[in-house]
């Protein structure tokens, strides 16, 4: 799509342009032997190089071609940001995480050594993407090491996401997000990459697929963490990247852990072919809160057979993910030769938040031949609520095929094929 001369190449006060010599040259080259893809002279060009909201307060015509940011801002500074962006491209960005489970164990020798900079295995493995005293604030405190990654990475998801839908949601005055990064090419405990160094997505590779959808419910609001407030502001709207229109009910519904809907509302929207159509401003007013419920909120918007669902707080911070009542999940598994049809329901009167489905083989250093591809993962199901995941085994022996279902509230559950 894009040719650049480099990554990042600036002098003292702004990126570099086609007047430096080389970067003349390399255009030269590209005009002459792919006139009809783009040139750019670096990444970014700026003119002001930094996606942040001091920069869009400063200088918001500026932002042209911007990178940044590579950690999350904050609950409501995340969102803030997404929505105040004025970027043409935004084509450097992230969001840090912890790497999986699986990973950890099989890279780190003391299992039971701290997640954070106090460890020098840690700080030599992620220095830069350790954010473990924030992601601790933002959970409540006390998070053990399960419920840290657990943690972590839905804080990389969910910040990657806020950032593309606020970047897609301002087609066609931007026209691009690239996240970095993809991989990883070294084995490190923190970094911003969706898929790990044994090449395991981690929940933002998912989230990240989702907000690429080419239907796409998407929802914009000020903050997941409510703080107590009886109502919610959103924003609705929906991208379409079909060639033709489509009109359908457009809807908001809110159900607490136990199912209950405590706000909704709905309107009729006809969705332009290759566009994005907004949804306008709603206030959701939320029902009273019930003991058996909790403080965790569930918020899906829905258009044309498009669903997208984001987790939300009553409370100033996200520890209700932590306290939620146990939750029954019914997991069936039906065998087409190399692919199964995962049948999952949650059976009990408690949502089931974030199912984690995970090939459970043991990892080493030599890795594991073969690899499991699930469609779908880090599934929410409502009371009731019931998903078919597909997973596809790669090079995996029948008799060796094995999955770990975890998630916040449910016991861990193993399934086996044959």
């Amino acid at each position: 799509v894009i040719w650049c001369g480099g990554n990042e190449l600036a002098g003292p006060d702004r990126p570099l342009d086609d007047a430096h010599p080389v970067l003349a040259a390399l255009r030269e080259v590209v005009m002459r032997e792919d006139p009809t893809r783009i040139w750019l002279p670096t990444s970014p060009t700026g003119p002001r190089f930094d996606n942040s909201l001091a920069a869009v307060a400063e200088d918001p015509r500026s932002l042209h071609d911007v990178h940044g940011p590579w950690e999350h801002q904050g609950l409501a500074e995340q969102h803030a940001l997404a929505g105040a962006t004025t970027s043409l491209l935004h084509s450097e960005f992230g969001t840090e995480g912890l790497t999986n489970p699986e990973t950890l164990a099989a890279t780190v020798t003391d299992a039971d050594a701290p997640l954070d900079r106090s460890n020098p295995v840690m700080t030599h493995r992620g220095a830069w993407w350790i954010n473990e005293p924030f992601v601790q604030r933002v959970f409540g405190g006390g998070l053990d090491r399960d419920e840290l990654i657990r943690a972590s990475q839905h804080l990389q998801a969910d910040g990657l996401r806020t950032l593309i839908e606020g970047d897609r949601r301002r087609w066609p005055r931007n026209a691009g997000a690239l996240p970095w990064q993809l991989n990883e090419p070294f084995p490190n405990a923190w970094c911003t990459a969706a898929v790990d160094w044994f090449g395991i997505p981690k929940a933002a590779y998912f989230a990240v697929a989702d907000a690429y959808a080419s239907l796409y419910a998407g929802v914009s609001f000020a903050s997941p963490a409510l703080d107590g407030a009886g109502r919610v502001a959103v924003r609705p709207w929906v991208a379409n990247d079909h060639d033709r229109e489509l009109a359908d009910t457009l809807r908001l519904d809110v159900h607490d852990a136990a199912g209950r809907t405590v706000a909704e509302w709905s309107g009729e929207l006809t969705a332009a072919a290759n566009s994005v159509t907004d949804g306008g401003d709603v206030a959701l007013v939320l029902a009273p809160r019930v003991d058996e419920a909790g403080d965790l909120l569930v918020l899906d918007a829905t258009f044309g057979g498009a669903r997208t669902r984001r987790l939300l707080s009553r409370t100033a911070d996200l520890a209700p993910m932590r306290h939620l009542l146990p939750a029954s999940l019914d997991a069936r598994v039906e065998e087409n030769r190399a692919c199964w049809t995962l049948r999952l329901e949650a059976t009990g009167d408690v949502a089931v938040v974030e199912l984690r489905i995970a090939d459970v083989r043991p990892l080493d250093w030599s890795d594991r031949p073969g690899h499991a591809y699930p469609d779908a993962n880090f599934v929410t199901l409502l009371p009731g609520g019931q998903r078919a995941v597909t997973v596809d085994w790669h090079d995996v022996e029948p008799a060796d095929r094995r999955l770990r279902l975890t998630g916040w509230n449910v016991e861990p559950l193993e399934l086996r094929g044959g």
